[in-house]
């Protein structure tokens, strides 16, 4: 509270200082490595992977600390997209001469419906918070009942993996062609996000299974 003078006129000045309302402390770890193998007359092998863990991810509000590395949360930052422990891309590459075969595999974790820190909206505390949140809104469940057994408490982990191969043809024309998503893997339940139009599944980090198996090919010109 600010006590001002009488006002003859519009307040162009309050003296209020800027405040410190939360703090956020993320640790973790990060590797890459990469191979390249030579097979001889067979060509070349090389195998890059990346692995991105959250090993803690504090969320300080108002003096109390929250840890949501593998939850929902912090929904307030994140917008209810989750925040997973860890991320995996691994990709094997075949070469020789014009021809190139590679294959990737892309892994996200599971990770739990709540949001301890209770900045989802509404709050997500339990999993019955969880669940709720998205059965509102979602006519999924058959007589308007939302269970909130352990099945649908967590979204679920998603690994989908993709395929491309492509050929010189000369100097100017390259041929490739792509299959995402090879095995046609299904995005997992995601019932408190808010993503994807009222639609089940998270697009943020699950698109790739709702759009299914997808094929693409073309050609490259270099003039």
């Amino acid at each position: 509270t600010f006590t001002c003078t009488t006002s003859v006129g519009e307040i162009v000045y309050v003296p209020v200082a800027y405040v410190n309302a939360n703090s956020t402390l993320v640790n973790g770890i990060e590797l890459t490595s990469k191979y390249r193998f030579d097979l001889g007359d067979a060509g070349s092998l090389t195998a890059d992977f990346d692995w991105s863990k959250t090993t803690s991810y504090q969320f300080t509000v108002q003096a109390q600390t929250y840890q949501l590395a593998g939850t929902l949360g912090p929904a307030v930052i994140g917008g209810n997209t989750g925040n997973p422990k860890d991320r995996v891309q691994a990709n094997l590459t075949w070469e020789d001469g014009p021809w190139t075969l590679r294959t990737t595999l892309n892994y996200i974790s599971s990770f739990s419906l709540t949001d301890p820190s209770g900045s989802a909206a509404p709050q997500s505390f339990t999993c019955a918070d969880g669940v709720a949140h998205g059965g509102t809104f979602l006519p999924w469940f058959t007589g308007g009942a939302i269970p909130t057994n352990g099945k649908y408490c967590r979204v679920q982990q998603f690994l989908d993996t993709d395929l491309y191969a492509a050929v010189k043809l000369g100097e100017h024309w390259t041929l490739h062609a792509s299959v995402l998503n090879v095995f046609n893997e299904q995005p997992p339940l995601d019932l408190n996000t808010y993503g994807g139009g009222n639609l089940p599944y998270n697009p943020s980090m699950h698109q790739a299974g709702a759009v299914g198996r997808f094929i693409n090919a073309g050609f490259l010109v270099n003039f």
